[in-house]
C-alpha cells in the first residue's frame, strides 16, 4: 500500500508531526479504519493508531487507485476515538 502526502498540507498539521503520521501508517501497530466523509462530502477513511511513543493519531486518506491513497490531514485522536481505539486494541 503506498501513501503520498496531498500538496501543501504539512502546513495545517497542528500538534502533529509528519514523521508521527509516517509512524502510524508505517508501524507495526495495528491500524482500526473508519469511513469518515469530510465536510466538504469528499469520502475518506481516518485510520486510528499508534505513534511509536504509543501517542494516539487519526490519519485521514483519500483512495487514489488500486493500493494507493493520499494523506490529506491527521490530528490527535479525541477521548471517545481514544476509548474506542483501547477497547479495539484490547479485542485483537
Amino acid at each position: 500500500m503506498g501513501f503520498r502526502w496531498l500538496p501543501g498540507r504539512f502546513a495545517i498539521l497542528v500538534d502533529v508531526e509528519s514523521s508521527e503520521v509516517t509512524q502510524v501508517l508505517d508501524g507495526t501497530r495495528r491500524q482500526l479504519p473508519r469511513r469518515v466523509t469530510a465536510a466538504n462530502g469528499l469520502p475518506l477513511v481516518g485510520i486510528l493508531g499508534r505513534t511509536a511513543s504509543g501517542r494516539g493519531l487519526v490519519v485521514f486518506v483519500r483512495h487514489d487507485d488500486g493500493l494507493d491513497w493520499t494523506i490529506v490531514g491527521a490530528r490527535p485522536m479525541t477521548q471517545p476515538e481514544g476509548v474506542e481505539y483501547e477497547k479495539w486494541e484490547a479485542e485483537q
